[in-house]
C-alpha cells in the first residue's frame, strides 16, 4: 500500500512522540507517547517547560513564583508585601472568642465573690459558632475561686472552652475559621463577680491565610478600643481630664495646680516646689545645727563652752525677759552686779 497523504489513504509510519496501540496492527490508533515525569491533573498557575519542538517536558504548580513576578506594594502601586512586626497570618484559621474584662487581675486562685450557697445560682447564655443557645448555670458553692468556676463552666458547655488570657475571663471556640464565634448574653454571672469591669465583647474567628493584628495587652502590642476618658482626633489619642477622677491620698487621679499654691509647672508638665528664698516660699534643706526626722525640723546645737558657741541654760541670779538676758543690781539680800566706788 502506498504511503498516506492528506488526500489519500495509505500507510503511516509511527515515529518520534507517536505510538500505536492496535495490537498486531501496530500502526492503528496512533497517539502521543506518555512523557516520563509528567503527571496528569489540574495545575494552579502552572510553570511549563517545553523543548525546541514545543513539546511539554515538565510541568508544576508555579504559584510560589508569583510574588517574584509582582512589584513591591507602595502607596501608589498595588503589589506584594512582607509581614512585619505585630502582624500575623492565620495559617490554619483562628478561633473566635469572647472576653469579660477584669482589668487583667484574675488568676485561678482569685476569689469570685459569689455567694457560697448551693441555692445561689449564677449563669450566662452562650451560642457557639452560630449554634443553639446553651444555658450555662453554676451554683455559688461550686465556684468560690476562678479556677473552680472555669472547671464548672467547662463541664456544662460544649464546642467552647473557658479560661484566662492576660488576667481576663475568655471563652474560646474549639473551631477555627470565619464561622468560628462566641456570642454571650445574660451576663449575670460575670456582673456578680468581684473585680468585674465590663464586657470587651466578641472577636470573630479568621479564615486561613487572613492577616490580622492581635488585641493589645500588657505583653503584646496590638489594637485597642477607646474607652472612657480617652479621645481620638485625626489619629491623635489624648486623655479627657474632665473624666479622670480627682486624686486622693489612696488613689491616683487628676490634680489642679493652684496659682497660689507655691507650685511650679515646667514645659514638660512636671510639678515642683521652688527653693525657699527670703522672698519666695518653698522647700529648704536642713543645714548645720538643724535635724529633720519624719518631716519634723529640730535645732541640734552643742552646749556652749569657753571655746565653742552653743546653747546655754540660764542659771541662778540671771534674768530672761522677752528673750533678753540680764543680771539685776545687787542688793543686801540678792546677789547681782555692783559698782565699786573708792572714797
Amino acid at each position: 500500500m502506498a504511503v498516506a497523504t492528506n488526500t489519500a489513504l495509505g500507510t503511516i509510519l509511527l515515529a518520534g512522540d507517536l505510538a500505536g496501540n492496535g495490537g498486531a496492527q501496530v500502526g492503528t490508533n496512533p497517539q502521543l507517547k506518555t512523557m516520563a515525569g509528567l503527571v496528569a491533573g489540574q495545575y494552579i498557575v502552572p510553570r511549563i517547560t517545553v523543548d525546541s519542538k514545543g513539546r511539554v517536558v515538565a510541568i508544576e504548580n508555579g504559584y510560589a513564583d508569583i510574588a517574584a513576578m509582582l512589584p513591591s506594594a507602595s502607596a501608589d502601586i498595588k503589589g506584594v508585601v512582607s509581614i512585619g512586626d505585630n502582624i500575623y497570618v492565620a495559617g490554619e484559621g483562628e478561633p473566635g472568642f469572647w472576653t469579660a474584662n477584669f482589668g487583667g487581675t484574675l488568676t485561678n486562685a482569685t476569689l469570685t465573690g459569689l455567694a457560697n450557697q448551693a441555692c445561689a445560682t449564677f449563669g450566662f447564655d452562650v451560642a457557639v459558632d452560630n449554634g443553639p443557645t446553651q444555658l450555662t448555670r453554676v451554683t455559688g458553692d461550686d465556684a468560690q475561686t476562678v479556677g473552680n468556676l472555669i472547671n464548672e463552666i467547662n463541664t456544662k458547655m460544649t464546642g467552647a472552652v473557658a479560661g484566662l488570657i492576660n488576667g481576663n475571663f475568655v471563652i474560646t471556640s474549639t473551631s477555627s475559621g470565619n464561622n468560628s464565634r462566641i456570642q454571650v448574653s445574660n451576663i449575670s454571672l460575670f456582673a456578680c463577680m468581684s473585680g468585674f469591669i465590663s464586657i470587651s465583647g466578641e472577636t470573630p474567628g479568621l479564615g486561613s491565610c487572613e492577616i490580622y493584628v492581635k488585641r493589645g495587652s500588657v505583653d503584646d502590642y496590638g489594637v485597642v478600643k477607646i474607652g472612657n476618658g480617652i479621645t481620638v482626633a485625626d489619629g491623635v489619642i489624648s486623655v479627657d481630664m474632665t473624666s479622670v477622677p480627682a486624686a486622693t491620698t489612696t488613689s491616683q487621679g487628676s490634680v489642679i495646680v493652684p496659682t497660689s499654691g507655691n507650685l511650679a509647672v515646667d514645659e514638660a508638665d512636671n510639678i515642683s516646689v521652688p527653693l525657699a528664698t527670703d522672698t519666695t516660699l518653698g522647700v529648704v534643706k536642713a543645714g548645720a545645727g538643724l535635724t529633720s526626722t519624719a518631716g519634723v525640723l529640730s535645732v541640734s546645737l552643742p552646749n556652749a563652752t569657753t571655746s565653742t558657741k552653743g546653747v546655754v541654760q540660764v542659771g541662778a541670779n540671771i534674768n530672761v525677759s522677752d528673750g533678753v538676758i540680764s543680771v539685776a543690781p545687787a542688793t543686801a539680800s540678792t546677789l547681782g552686779i555692783a559698782r565699786i566706788c573708792l572714797s
